[in-house]
């Protein structure tokens, strides 16, 4: 482990490229993504990919995206273990009917047009990460210190000025819970004595009785938030501190500022607009690590919406990099694809050719998906691995059938040929307002984390 500030040797690499135990142990593995010489994986793909039909397909006026940044600093030169995390959220929405404007005759965007119909907004949520406490009550500890800083962050932030995101939070849990039950940070509180069967710990919350506002553990008097069922500061170590809090709480974030839009819209009775306009997701449609029990609430939350709307709400994932994104490289250098064709990814595809089987779940991503994955090849011949919102409010016993069947999908035509639509070369099989997005909201590590490291010591 190198000391602090202590740069790493540059040629440290040459010990690891000759050492004869590494050259010995890279031949005895294999890579498991990696597809086999013969046709079997050729004509099960053949089989699998479908032509992408252009009935059914929807207007979509608007795209509304959401990306976040992390990193994390070190506050003194002095004490480095002392650490801040900083996420930035850049929300973003786009007027497709205005999309053909902003290219200018030699097929270049035009900054000045695009700024007439692109809107961005960011949020910045900072919270101590290790060793640090606030200065008004510095008798809590790091990891209530994260609570609270959570717990403000949802509650004092109304992204599009009318509705706070942990109304949001409530709306979600609340569609599909009357009651929670939530564990009391008070060790030494009676809902916590180790005498109780596990799903005794903890007390049960009336939701309407509680709603937004901090309250109260029934048996010892600590305080609680809403917020606390999301279990993002069980992600902090007292001791070591951990940076994978913001990782936790910028996935779930993102998804709960979309659903945020979805009830300013529908507050302002907007429903031809919310029928019109598209969410897309930088990632997979899932929730993972502590707050992962949320996406069985996010999924109920969006089919209750559709319920209410003329069509199914258009919400889905775009997913960048990963196993799947690998297998699809893979296939295309290796297979020849049809353009403009998909293939829905089952769980024997995916156990056959590209991962091994979960040990304890009965199919992919039972704990922590509320979306369902399609390979993409687009008229433009861009890989895509697509994210697709479940067709069905509840993962039950039928759940494979459903899951498992693109025609349950009726979004399906709508988002492929959006993605057509919006498909660009700035980065690598990218999307108009993602790429732009990502590039808005990014804080670059190097020389971007310096200057942010400046900033915060100068003003502390």
């Amino acid at each position: 482990m190198p000391f602090n500030r202590e740069k790493a040797n540059k040629f440290s690499h040459e010990r690891i490229i000759n050492n004869q135990v590494i050259k010995e142990k890279i031949d005895q593995y294999r890579i498991i993504c990696d597809i086999d010489k013969d046709n079997n994986v050729r004509k099960e793909v053949q089989f699998r990919f479908q032509q992408n039909e252009m009935g059914n397909v929807r207007k979509v006026d608007f795209i509304f995206t959401i990306d976040s940044s992390f990193t994390e600093l070190p506050l003194n030169d002095d004490i480095p273990s002392a650490k801040m995390g900083i996420v930035n959220f850049s929300s973003n929405i786009i007027n497709l009917n205005k999309k053909s404007d902003i290219y200018d005759k030699s097929g270049f965007i035009n900054p000045q047009k695009y700024n007439e119909i692109y809107n961005s907004n960011i949020l910045t949520f900072v919270c101590p990460t290790f060793n640090l406490v606030p200065k008004e009550d510095d008798s809590l500890s790091v990891v209530d210190s994260i609570r609270k800083e959570i717990y403000d962050f949802y509650y004092n932030n109304s992204p599009f000025n009318s509705v706070k995101l942990i109304e949001s939070l409530f709306n979600v849990i609340r569609e599909a819970n009357t009651s929670l039950k939530l564990k009391c940070r008070n060790q030494k509180c009676k809902s916590n004595d180790k005498t109780l069967n596990r799903k005794d710990i903890g007390i049960l919350v009336d939701l309407d009785k509680v709603h937004i506002e901090p309250f109260k553990c029934e048996h010892c008097g600590n305080i609680m938030y809403l917020t606390d069922y999301l279990r993002l500061h069980e992600a902090i170590d007292e001791e070591f501190g951990h940076s994978t809090v913001l990782t936790r709480f910028a996935q779930v974030t993102e998804h709960l500022i979309s659903i945020n839009l979805i009830d300013t819209l529908i507050k302002h009775k907007s429903w031809n607009l919310l029928t019109n306009t598209a969410f897309i997701i930088d990632g997979p449609l899932a929730i993972y690590g502590e707050p992962a029990k949320i996406h069985r609430s996010l999924l109920r939350y969006l089919h209750y919406i559709s319920e209410k709307l003329e069509n199914p709400i258009i919400y889905f994932g775009i997913i960048k990099s990963g196993r799947l994104k690998d297998h699809f490289t893979l296939l295309e250098k290796k297979i020849e694809l049809e353009q403009n064709s998909f293939m829905l990814v089952d769980d024997s595809y995916r156990f056959k050719y590209i991962q091994k089987a979960p040990e304890n779940n009965q199919y992919f991503g039972q704990e922590v998906s509320f979306g369902q994955d399609f390979l993409f090849y687009s008229k433009g011949k861009k890989r895509f691995v697509v994210s697709m919102l479940y067709p069905m409010r509840n993962k039950d016993i039928n759940f494979k059938e459903n899951a498992f069947d693109y025609r349950n999908y009726n979004n399906l035509s709508t988002v492929l040929n959006l993605i057509n639509e919006i498909s660009i070369d700035l980065y690598e099989d990218a999307i108009l307002p993602l790429a732009l997005a990502h590039k808005y909201a990014a804080i670059s590590l190097n020389p971007g984390t310096n200057i942010l490291e400046k900033f915060i010591k100068s003003n502390l």
